[in-house]
């Protein structure tokens, strides 16, 4: 005990030094005069040309080289990672303008105002922007995200007005017509974006006419124009391996593991996710039944990519991004056997209880895998077909008892608050089911009625919100992310959310909040004082490479582990301090 309490005051001391020493050289950096020098291409946290990735075959015929500047903040964006990608295949330059965030962090729980001023690094970013000199910056951007994206491209678009500046992913595909209305956001890409994009850079690159381009919003005479879709790309095979060069030279927590997709879309279309909004983009009233939208690529090409990731990156863990990997159960036979025999890594995947059987968990078993996700959402069935997931409690019953108590799979449950149709009952019914059935984590969200979804209008149908919120949440989202209780999220769930939470890191303590049913009265509470305690925990952790626990999982993200990325966003701070002292300088 005295040990992790000298430990931790050590710790205090360095992090409080380290402050001083960043807000010391932050005072003389603003006194200094003089024009930033523009410096080589490259650096420690930059690829230097397509020809340091891999030597992709060429698509196009015409190659029109461009520099493209990716921005992305707190998490490692696989979407970006094919962008990229496709762009190098086709001769463009691509880089990567990376924001850790730090507490300014999507999840409510470790976001600070003054540490994160203190962490701002956009002045950096800003200037490293324009050392690169890029000529179109790209936005990946979620809902989310969208306000710290928009604000952070006006800044860039005030500094670099000569640069193009592209928002795309699923915000900007569902809500168009708003975000082009930030005058310095010139270009949405609605959809899957590799093609459109990398007709979009071929144009601006010889000037040519980029207003036929599927996908592609813009404005015109005072007007939005959207263009019209592309299908699907089909064939998953036929795109280049993702870039992770990008994220990986960054370095640790992002050089210890692979994130991976065998597949785009999902079989499903919950009411709440985003692959209710994409479908119902693409197939228009035969969204929900409409099977071409998922797509897995073979299994040949996924076990490649995961050789190349083995022999380029040596990752520890890898984790798989599909929405459901366990399903085709074909598909899955045979990648568990190959994967067993030539990667051998643990990983960890995703599932939906309609797919658990016996035969699936054997081939995740046998092929290694260490956790599983699944998404519960609520103990109440009949909630469950409001929100699209129509399946009784044995069929989650038992896909809990095969993964965790037959296969020893560590299990992961996802649960959500403030469903459409969802009473306060429901919420003690939760607590009896996890009580009966056990799982390692319980992972709680409130939900959140995203653009584009068919949750607004369930959501205005029970009462949760009038219709008014509801068009107004059509183009302006919601701030925080989906951890974060807004007014609108019933004041009764949020004692039940503190218990599971309490109890993901401190079982001893919520059991015993849940039999003196304390949990209702610290819910009164506006200070959450297991949020300091959770602080602590996660600040302790050393290492993000294994899955001992859930808590431990590879999930690529500073909020989930702190004291990482506090340390990451200092080594960042001292590397940009030390650029900017030999800028000013004029010391190339």
């Amino acid at each position: 005990m005295s040990s992790t309490v000298n430990g931790l005051k050590t710790e205090l001391r360095r992090t409080f030094f380290v402050i001083f020493c960043f807000s010391v050289y932050h005072l003389l950096a603003q006194s200094k005069r003089g024009n930033i020098v523009n410096k080589s291409q490259g650096g420690d946290n930059y690829v230097n040309s397509a020809k340091d990735i891999v030597n992709y075959p060429k698509i196009y015929d015409n190659i029109f080289i461009m520099k493209v500047l990716f921005v992305m903040g707190e998490v490692e964006a696989l979407g970006i990672e094919y962008l990229s990608s496709f762009l190098k295949a086709n001769g463009h330059d691509t880089r990567l303008l990376f924001d850790p965030r730090l507490f300014n962090y999507r999840s409510p729980d470790f976001r600070n105002e003054f540490l994160e001023k203190v962490f701002d690094l956009r002045q950096y970013l800003v200037k490293h922007a324009k050392m690169e000199k890029p000529d179109l910056i790209a936005f990946s951007v979620l809902s989310n995200e969208y306000y710290w994206a928009r604000d952070l491209a006006k800044v860039l678009k005030d500094e670099l007005p000569r640069a193009s500046i592209v928002f795309g992913n699923i915000h900007p595909s569902t809500a168009a017509d708003h975000v082009l209305k930030n005058i310095w956001i010139d270009f949405v890409i609605r959809g899957e974006g590799e093609h459109a994009l990398c007709e979009l850079a071929d144009s601006l690159e010889q000037g040519k006419d980029f207003r036929d381009i599927k996908n592609l919003c813009y404005r015109s005479d005072g007007k939005i124009v959207k263009n019209p879709l592309r299908p699907h790309i089909a064939d998953l095979d036929s795109l280049p391996f993702p870039d992770r060069d990008l994220f990986f030279n960054i370095g640790y927590p992002f050089n210890i593991g692979q994130m991976v997709m065998a597949s785009r879309g999902c079989s499903f279309a919950c009411t709440f996710c985003s692959n209710n909004a994409w479908r119902k983009m693409y197939f228009g009233e035969n969204y929900m039944t409409e099977p071409s939208y998922l797509r897995k690529r073979s299994v040949d090409n996924v076990i490649k990519e995961l050789k190349w990731a083995k022999e380029r990156y040596d990752p520890k863990l890898i984790r798989f991004n599909d929405d459901d990997l366990f399903y085709p159960e074909a598909w899955l036979k045979e990648f568990s056997k190959r994967y067993r025999e030539e990667i051998g890594l643990p990983y960890k995947c995703f599932a939906n209880p309609n797919s658990v059987n016996e035969e699936t968990v054997s081939y995740l078993k046998s092929s290694g895998c260490k956790q599983v996700q699944m998404g519960i959402q609520t103990a109440n069935p009949d909630v469950r077909k409001i929100i699209g997931r129509p399946m009784p409690n044995e069929i989650i019953k038992k896909a809990i008892q095969l993964i965790r108590e037959e296969a020893g799979i560590t299990l992961i449950v996802d649960n959500m608050f403030g469903l459409p149709g969802e009473k306060e009952d429901d919420y003690e019914a939760l607590l009896k089911f996890y009580r009966e059935n056990p799982v390692d984590s319980i992972q709680c969200y409130f939900v959140k009625f995203w653009p584009g979804t068919d949750i607004l209008r369930q959501a205005v149908e029970n009462g949760i919100l009038s219709k008014e919120m509801a068009e107004q949440l059509e183009e302006e989202p919601f701030r925080g992310d989906i951890n974060a209780k807004m007014d609108v999220h019933p004041d009764e769930a949020l004692p039940y959310y503190m218990l599971f939470e309490t109890w993901n890191y401190f079982p001893r303590i919520g059991w015993l909040l849940e039999k003196l049913r304390f949990h209702y009265f610290m819910s009164r509470f506006s200070f959450n004082p297991f949020n300091l305690l959770k602080f602590i925990y996660m600040m302790v952790l050393r290492r993000t490479d294994r899955f001992q626990h859930p808590r431990h999982g590879y999930e690529l993200s500073g909020h989930r582990y702190p004291r990482v990325a506090i340390k990451w966003g200092f080594k960042r701070i001292l590397l940009y301090a030390r650029e900017l002292i030999r800028m000013e300088s004029g010391i190339v």
